[in-house]
Formats: C-alpha cells, sequence, structure tokens
C-alpha cells in the first residue's frame, strides 16, 4: 500500500524506480530534473518489450491524456495491438507540458526499444479504450499512479494468458470473423485469369488488380495494409483450392497471441531490500493544477 502527500512521493521516486529496477531487471526507468524538480518520468517494462518483439506487429500508436490531480501534467503512452485487436500498453511517460522537447524525449527512448516499428496518432475506438483504462489512475498521486498502471498490466496480461489458452483455432477470433467475411464477398463477385501459379489478374466490377500470392500483395494494397487477404486476393487463393487462413500474417496467429502474454509479471513486494541506495531528492515540478474552468449558464427555454 503506498501512502504519503504528492510532495513526498516526489520525494521517494528515487526509491521506486530503483525497486522496480530491481525486481524487473531490463526495464528502461528514468526520470529528467530541471534544478532538482521534476520534468518527466519514462517507464517501459523489460516483459512488455520483450513481448511486443514476440507477438506483435510492429506498429506503435502514441496518446496522451491530462493528469487532473495537484501538480499538472501530461501522461502518454506507446501502445501497441494484439493479434485480436486488443491494446498492448509497451510504454508511458509522465511530462511536465506536452512540447516538442518532451514528445522527443519520449521517442527518442522508445526508439532504442522498438527499432523498425511505425508510429502514429491512435484510432478513435483505441483512444476511448486507452481513456477507459488510464481514467482512475490519472487522478493519483504520482506512485500511486505508477502502481495503478503496473497492477493493471500485470491483470490484463493474466487475462489474456488464460483466454489465449482457450482457443484451438489457427487464428484469433476477430482475424477469423473478417477473414470469413471477406470470403463470402468474393464468393462471386470475380473472374479470375492464372498467369502462372502465383501470379493472377482479377477482374472486379470493370476494374482489374494484379495479385501476387508468393509475396502476398494485391495491386489495390488493402492486403498488404491489413494483414489479412481482401477479396481478390481470396478468389485467387479459392481458385488454386488453397486456404485463406495460411495467406494471414502470423501476427494475427493463436500462436502469436500467447506468445505475447505467455510470460507473468514480476511482482513488486512493499517489503523489497534496498539498503545501499542512494534516494536521489525529486522536488515536485513547477507547475500546479490550474483553477477549473467555471460551468456556462445553460438558457432553458
Amino acid at each position: 500500500m503506498i501512502y504519503g502527500s504528492h510532495e513526498q512521493q516526489y520525494h521517494d521516486l528515487s526509491l521506486y524506480i530503483e525497486k522496480i529496477r530491481r525486481t524487473n531487471p531490463g526495464t528502461e526507468v528514468c526520470i529528467h530534473t530541471d534544478e532538482g524538480m521534476f520534468t518527466r518520468l519514462f517507464i517501459a517494462y523489460r516483459l512488455c518489450i520483450m513481448e511486443f518483439v514476440n507477438g506483435c506487429r510492429p506498429l506503435i500508436g502514441i496518446d496522451g491524456t491530462v493528469l487532473k490531480r495537484k501538480y499538472q501534467g501530461i501522461l502518454l503512452c506507446a501502445i501497441a495491438v494484439d493479434a485480436n485487436n486488443g491494446l498492448f500498453p509497451l510504454a508511458f511517460t509522465v511530462i511536465e507540458k506536452e512540447n516538442y522537447q518532451s514528445r522527443y524525449w519520449f521517442l527518442s527512448i522508445l526508439n532504442v526499444y522498438f527499432p523498425g516499428s511505425r508510429y502514429n496518432y491512435l484510432t478513435s475506438n483505441m483512444v476511448e479504450s486507452f481513456n477507459a483504462w488510464i481514467l482512475s489512475a490519472r487522478e493519483k498521486l504520482i506512485i500511486t499512479m505508477c502502481e495503478e498502471i503496473r497492477i493493471q498490466l500485470m491483470t490484463k496480461f493474466e487475462e489474456k494468458r488464460e483466454l489465449g489458452n482457450t482457443w484451438s483455432s489457427m487464428l484469433v477470433p476477430k482475424a477469423q470473423e473478417l477473414l470469413d467475411m471477406r470470403k463470402m464477398k468474393a464468393r462471386f463477385l470475380h473472374k479470375v485469369i492464372s498467369v502462372i501459379d502465383t501470379l493472377f489478374e482479377i477482374h472486379y466490377l470493370g476494374k482489374k488488380y494484379a495479385i501476387d500470392l508468393m509475396q502476398l500483395t494485391c495491386s489495390c494494397r488493402k492486403w498488404k495494409l491489413s494483414g489479412i487477404p481482401y477479396g481478390h486476393a481470396i478468389a485467387a487463393i479459392n481458385h488454386m483450392h488453397m486456404d485463406p487462413t495460411v495467406y494471414c500474417l502470423k501476427y494475427f496467429t493463436v500462436e502469436y497471441f500467447r506468445k505475447a502474454f505467455e510470460t507473468p509479471f514480476a511482482l513488486v513486494p512493499d517489503d523489497i531490500e534496498l539498503t545501499g541506495i542512494y534516494n536521489r531528492t525529486v522536488l515536485p515540478p513547477r507547475t500546479t493544477r490550474l483553477p477549473d474552468r467555471p460551468k456556462k449558464q445553460r438558457r432553458i427555454s
């Protein structure tokens, strides 16, 4: 259990991150200060780093939310997507304010641990899921907030590990559902002309599309973007009497979903020994929470 005032938790922040390092070796945790005052905190658990590499697509979304507490700040999260399109939080940072320098600092650390990944903002559905996930934590004191995020990660990993063990199909349910829908649309709507064993020309609604089953590409580019065959490609696959399932990217398989959640989080007990550790004093940030805007008076007609 974590107690104390806002000021006390900033003071104890160095001890907290040392506890995280000792219980979760390989976790990246760092604090940035300015004249002793807090400006930024970054945490990326080693488990999230390794399981992202093992079981997730190399796509990372970034979103943030305002912290609603005494000392203002922004919580930024880097979030990937698991095989079943669920959120897979990778790292988070607390920054004093959002500007070019703070975002560059966050992205620079991310690039060290997730090279080759593509970055983008989250879709509206993912933003809603993220905001729901982080809703209560953003109102807490800084260490309490970090602990709540860690516990949520630990709980979600366990729930998804158990979920993955209940599936026996090759593809995860959402990928299978999407593929089945596309297979239905492709049944009667395409004319297939075979060039060689893996190259096809597909005629559909007055347009022609080139399919390469060896390269997993269609000239419409939708297959490449989604990782799951679209109607044009499925028509060519059906022409070969093959199963479209095997032409889906590996990231949509139950095997990869399980890889992403197979390792449990390390425990962080309160009574861990921290003797010999220098407690670097961290002062609260300069900014404090501004007063709420007055509520507008609505006219009632």
